[in-house]
């Protein structure tokens, strides 16, 4: 019997969570002062993901994301404690990602540059109430999901419910657009 309890609770728990995609990060940190293990992090928006830097600035790391495409940044903690992205977002959906991050010019390398790089690029260094816009204005394009869901608590309910509605079928499946619903 307690075998049967434990099989049913072991498969139950594996089919409702949810699954992972495991992504290698490779890569090279370029700064012009001394690169301090503890402070850099791998961001993927929920999760900070510590950064073990190299002598030689490199990097090698495993992140689990939920589905993908999806974005990363590099983060630093300030003595405050403030988490300061070092560079904007950049959306992958690859499992094996190469970026260079040069943290004297907040910049970034990376081979492949999603189509959607560059509205996200400008949605992350827009204004609150300019960010707010370019989301409504490409709502049918995921980095608008993504900030959205960030930002919702900037609209009204009504609002948020009318964006929702506009969304296809498929983005509305999307996690960002859930978390949006189970908001309002």
């Amino acid at each position: 019997m307690k075998k049967s309890l434990l099989l049913y609770l072991s498969l139950t728990i594996f089919i409702l969570l949810p699954a992972q995609v495991s992504v290698n990060f490779k890569g090279k940190i370029v700064s012009s002062e001394p690169i301090q293990n503890g402070i850099l992090h791998l961001n993927t928006g929920t999760v900070l993901n510590l950064i073990e830097v190299q002598a030689d600035g490199t990097f090698e790391m495993e992140v689990n994301y939920s589905t993908l495409p999806a974005p990363f940044t590099i983060s630093a903690i300030s003595p405050k404690g403030k988490i300061v992205d070092q560079i904007p977002d950049i959306w992958i959906d690859q499992k094996n990602i190469e970026v260079e991050v040069n943290l004297d010019k907040n910049s970034y390398t990376i081979k492949e540059v999603l189509p959607y790089q560059q509205l996200s690029e400008q949605i992350s260094k827009a204004n609150t109430a300019e960010k707010i816009q370019l989301i409504k204005a490409n709502l049918d394009q995921l980095p608008a999901l993504y900030f959205l869901a960030q930002y919702k608590d900037k609209l009204d309910v009504q609002e948020l419910n009318l964006m929702l509605k506009s969304l296809s079928p498929e983005n509305q499946e999307l996690s960002y657009a859930k978390a949006i619903k189970s908001y309002v």
